[in-house]
């Protein structure tokens, strides 16, 4: 979509380029460490999302990444969004801590080979939750 985008002169925008703050590390399902979210949809979405090896994989990207370059795993998948698809992402910030942490994503430009891995890691994680009550 983004190569359709950008062909046609439109900037692409990112609605919850942090997967409703999946993607910014803040919920886990290992053992000791589970922090999922109360409502029960979203405990559910998520803890099927982490139990997947994909998200477990591309999750662990983006940390090795934050970890390398002194940034968030969150600061790191909005810059994804900026230099990936040279579009704009909207976020949401419940305090002026979030807020800051955001605009960290700016200023910087992940290295190419940094989205190739990305990418990759992205494409091979689920995109939806497998629907217990319909089969395919």
């Amino acid at each position: 979509m983004a190569d359709v985008c950008n062909e046609l002169g439109v900037r692409l925008v990112a609605y919850s380029p942090l997967c409703l703050g999946l993607l910014a590390g803040r919920y886990k399902k290992n053992v000791g460490e589970a922090n999922l979210p109360d409502n029960l949809l979203r405990s559910l979405l998520f803890g099927n999302l982490l139990a997947e090896k994909g998200t477990q994989n591309l999750l662990g990207l983006l940390q090795e990444i934050a970890d390398r370059r002194g940034k968030t795993m969150a600061q790191v998948a909005l810059n994804f969004v900026l230099t990936e698809g040279g579009g704009c992402a909207i976020v949401g910030a419940r305090n002026a801590h979030q807020a800051r942490e955001n605009l960290g994503a700016c200023g910087w430009r992940l290295e190419a080979a940094e989205v190739e891995d990305l990418a990759r890691a992205a494409a091979s994680a689920p995109k939806t939750q497998k629907n217990a009550f319909f089969s395919e």
